[in-house]
């Protein structure tokens, strides 16, 4: 749960509650909880359908505009992302027709709500989450990353031609929608604003992954990691090598061994974490991160930066049969990225 999703339900609280007293607020609090009850099963859709193809999926993030599933990946197959990104918003249609055909039957009015309703009567609720699971499936199709749409349209578009230029065409897609809901914003609702930075962001962001993607697939490992780490006994305390990470030329990595065998790093921040709780004593071995995957040399160095994405890392140990080789930094990436990048363009430009 995102720390701004509570302040969602504070805000709708605090806004019925102002205009129609204590009980509204109550009513606030509880529509958008059990809303959020239905987002999080809209996003168990997709990662039900996405662990179908073998993705692992880490955890499902409650924000105030919905929920993200964190995938590790997206399917490399276009039918799979389809069908992965149409499930969430197939759920919640589904949900959304069921819940208001129960009202039907029971003998609610179906047609008949609005806010004021919505603020003054428990019996409205159950036909605003009725309608707004149906609406949220429909604004979730818009053609925009980072809602569904977005990952509907690449899906589509790269059945027809590859996958990177698929992604830039549905980017600018989104960017376009973006700016819709901006001018809106400034028109209509200022919250449309909000959405429009977030659209904007999440089209710029899928946009900017897949192209680093393309331009670091034909690279190596080998070709940009750095052999100059040694790596550093368990035994050794922090006193003995503070200075090194600080001004050492790894990047702020430290390997580290245990009886000449490599057993995982240890970063800048987790020795400044340790200095803070233990002093300058602790030795390595107490603090070194042994669950911190390892990559080989001849990995390319697209997937290097997609593991770093998953496994929120800055740095990978290069190893091979269990022996260290270097070490490879996102700083190492971002230079073979900047030189690629130049090299493509000069020849684009000749």
């Amino acid at each position: 749960m995102h720390i701004t999703f509570p302040m969602l339900i504070v805000a709708y609280a605090a806004l019925f509650g102002y205009q129609y007293g204590l009980e509204a607020a109550l009513r606030g609090a509880l529509l958008v909880s059990v809303l959020f009850v239905f987002v999080v099963l809209h996003e168990l859709a997709h990662s039900r359908q996405a662990q179908k193809y073998g993705v692992k999926v880490r955890d499902v993030t409650l924000l105030p505009i919905g929920g993200v599933s964190n995938m590790e990946s997206m399917p490399s197959e276009p039918r799979q992302e389809l069908k992965v990104a149409l499930a969430g918003p197939l759920t919640s249609l589904a949900i959304g027709f069921i819940v208001l055909g129960l009202d039907y039957i029971v003998g609610y009015t179906i047609l008949d709500f609005s806010f004021e309703k919505i603020a003054t009567s428990w019996d409205y609720i159950p036909v605003y989450l009725g309608w707004i699971n149906i609406l949220l499936a429909l604004f979730n199709l818009l053609p925009a990353f980072p809602m569904d749409g977005g990952r509907v349209v690449r899906a589509y578009l790269a059945q027809r031609m590859n996958y990177a230029r698929a992604t830039r065409v549905a980017a600018s897609i989104g960017k376009g929608f973006a700016i819709l809901f901006g001018a809106g914003g400034l028109l209509v609702n200022p919250f449309l604003i909000f959405i429009a930075f977030f659209v904007y962001l999440g089209a710029s962001s899928e946009e900017q992954s897949v192209v680093v993607s393309e331009i670091l697939k034909d690279l190596r490992v080998r070709n940009v990691m750095n052999t100059q780490c040694a790596a550093i006994p368990a035994e050794t305390t922090l006193a003995q090598i503070v200075e090194s990470i600080f001004h050492g030329a790894c990047g702020g990595v430290i390997p580290v061994t245990e009886d000449g065998t490599y057993v995982g790093v240890v970063t800048r921040d987790d020795i400044l974490s340790a200095i803070h709780e233990h002093g300058l004593g602790i030795q390595l071995g107490k603090i070194v991160r042994r669950d911190t995957p390892s990559v080989s040399g001849d990995e390319s160095l697209s997937e290097v930066y997609k593991k770093m994405q998953q496994n929120q890392r800055s740095a990978f140990a290069v190893v091979e049969k269990g022996e260290l080789m270097g070490v490879v930094t996102l700083e190492d990436l971002g230079r073979a990225y900047a030189l690629r990048s130049a090299i493509i363009s000069g020849k684009n430009n000749m």
